[in-house]
């Protein structure tokens, strides 16, 4: 066998013997001379031979669904072979194995050049000249002539199967949508089960991808706020920017929305996953401040919402969150991540009690006296919220307070709207101005609520043995799964190493100058500080290898430690340096093992 070639064993001896006997066919074959007659062994064998051909390949064809075939396994015991999918699945086939003697021709199936091809050679003879044929398109047929196992395909001639030329003849293949069994045209019978347990992608990890903690939006019609006493409190980095500037306004969607310089705007990085954990917009005029914003700049916000970025808003900034006003629900300038109207009840200049719900998340964090209760919280012009979706939490009562509109209503409240969505946290109040006591804590629970909210790690692909996957594309190709990672960004992967792999190697390579790592993981997703192995020399070029790695789901994860060189303006943070990462650096990774074959 070659290298870098995975071999793998199917052997699926779903053995069905017809009351009519023999289906081999035993004509003459030009290049010999005379008839061979077969003995009732050699007929069953070619039998045999031929119902396996068929029912494997109306396996793939019929009995496959949804992604391609990525790895298959032949080690997973109990007379078992696992098929691994590229969308995370896998396919356990009961084996039944017949003894062959030794000249009886061999199936099996691997993975050459990107595509799947049947393989027939004879059982007990390494050395020597295989009949590999793509799979799919007519099906190949066996016969025996005269002590030699022949082959065609469709309406070829018949060949020696030491002499055979490749055929190759293209199909697509799809993974398993879900059955317990399969009865075939053929009248043969496959027993067929999922076995998730075996292979199920982690879908739980926290996302630890980001370039900074929190981006603070007090942008125009908002108060001018540069600083966070929470955020502060909390260690947590932060970029921002303010202006209440007409003029800042281009400026303030260049920023958010994007331009040539970073064409998905600050908040998302070019793949459209979030850039940071936060987005933090403060108090002020809500509408204005939404109609100063492009549609495409609001669009980027949603985008880091939808993708796992986490929102928390006061007063103006939980308004902006919802979709409209006063049971107008479809506010067109309005962000619409609460899928509901607010009420705004425009109580001036007050102050409220807040209760924690029984059970509030919020909770968590600290204990606020040991009463639940945070007493004068200011309020000027806030709203609340009299209806809410599934996913939203209410955190926090009005309590104690002496305006008969707010007694009683809403006054923190959370929505996520799935795993791969970040968590919305707002209020109708202002504690964000708070240096001290309850009044901070309430506002730094709120911040790490949302933040412990934050999306999903999410999983690029699956790679394969042998092939190389190119993250070249950019952001207006909207292929974020192989699009160019950003700065400070992770990119993850999964892989299959079946059993009999050996010299496995990781390698990852950029023309970009840059600094790269790369991590492996059999436990979860890696990150700086959970991998089993990490790759960091200087500069782009990673690699890691192995004689050989413990069979099973490895994550593999690339990150992109190069990144911008900020300066604080009047308005917030601008950027020099190494700009170009923020549109992407390009790069390639891939893996490749040998297989040692294993006799059945």
């Amino acid at each position: 066998m070659k290298n870098n070639l995975l071999r793998i064993m199917f052997g699926i001896g779903f053995l069905c013997v017809l009351s009519m006997g023999v289906s081999c066919e035993k004509e003459d074959i030009a290049s010999l001379s005379g008839k061979d007659v077969m003995s009732r062994q050699d007929e069953d064998v070619c039998f045999y031979v031929n119902q396996t051909i068929s029912i494997v390949q109306e396996f793939i064809e019929q009995s496959q669904r949804g992604g391609k075939i990525v790895a298959v396994d032949f080690g997973i015991g109990d007379n078992k072979s696992l098929l691994v999918f590229d969308n995370g699945e896998s396919v356990a086939v009961n084996l039944v194995m017949p003894q062959f003697r030794i000249g009886y021709p061999d199936i099996t199936v691997k993975l050459k050049d990107g595509g799947y091809y049947w393989i027939l050679r004879k059982a007990g003879v390494r050395r020597m000249k295989e009949l590999a044929i793509r799979i799919g398109g007519d099906i190949p047929q066996v016969k025996y002539g005269r002590g030699v196992w022949l082959c065609r395909i469709g309406t070829k001639t018949w060949e020696p199967i030491e002499t055979t030329d490749t055929s190759k003849m293209q199909i697509d293949l799809f993974s398993f949508s879900g059955c317990a069994s399969a009865t075939f045209s053929t009248g043969c019978h496959a027993d067929v089960e999922w076995e998730r347990k075996i292979f199920m992608l982690r879908s739980d990890v926290p996302n630890e991808s980001y370039y900074k903690d929190i981006f603070l939006d007090a942008g125009y019609a908002l108060t001018d706020r540069i600083y966070l006493p929470a955020a502060a409190y909390l260690g947590l980095s932060m970029e921002y920017f303010s202006s209440s500037l007409v003029a800042d306004t281009v400026l303030q969607n260049q920023i958010i929305g994007g331009d040539s310089q970073d064409i998905n705007g600050r908040l998302l990085y070019p793949d459209g996953q979030p850039r940071y954990k936060m987005l933090f917009v403060v108090g002020g005029d809500s509408k204005t401040h939404a109609k100063s914003l492009r549609e495409q700049t609001r669009e980027r916000m949603r985008d880091y919402y939808y993708r796992g970025g986490s929102y928390v808003g006061t007063c103006a900034g939980a308004a902006f969150a919802s979709s409209g006003y006063n049971s107008n629900d479809n506010y067109p300038y309005y962000l619409h991540l609460w899928p509901y109207s607010h009420v705004s009840p425009r109580v001036l200049n007050s102050s409220v009690g807040m209760k924690m719900t029984s059970g509030s998340p919020l909770l968590r964090y600290y204990s606020y006296g040991g009463d639940s209760v945070v007493a004068n919280v200011r309020h000027n012009k806030g709203n609340y919220v009299d209806r809410w979706p599934v996913g939203a939490e209410i955190l926090a009562w009005n309590d104690t307070t002496s305006d008969s509109l707010l007694q009683g209503k809403p006054a923190i409240w959370s929505y996520k709207k799935d795993n791969k969505s970040g968590r919305m946290v707002v209020t109708g109040s202002h504690p964000e101005g708070y240096t001290g006591g309850e009044r901070r804590d309430l506002m730094a629970a709120m911040i790490r609520y949302a933040i412990d909210g934050r999306g999903v790690s999410p999983i690029k692909g699956v790679l394969k043995n042998g092939e190389v996957r190119e993250m070249r594309r950019t952001t207006e190709d909207n292929d974020p799964n192989y699009t160019k990672i950003g700065d400070l960004q992770y990119h993850h992967f999964v892989v299959y190493i079946p059993h009999g792999a050996v010299n496995v190697v990781f390698q990852v390579s950029s023309s970009t100058e840059c600094d790269m790592q790369l991590m492996l993981s059999n436990k979860t997703i890696p990150y700086i500080g959970n991998a089993n192995y990490v790759a960091s020399m200087p500069g782009a070029n990673q690699s890691l290898q192995f004689p050989t790695l413990e069979p099973g789901i490895w994550y593999v994860s690339v990150k992109c430690n190069t990144t911008v060189t900020t300066t604080t303006e009047e308005w917030g943070q601008s950027y020099i340096g190494r700009t170009d990462v923020l549109n992407g650096v390009p790069y390639s990774i891939g893996v490749s093992w040998d297989m040692i074959y294993r006799n059945n």
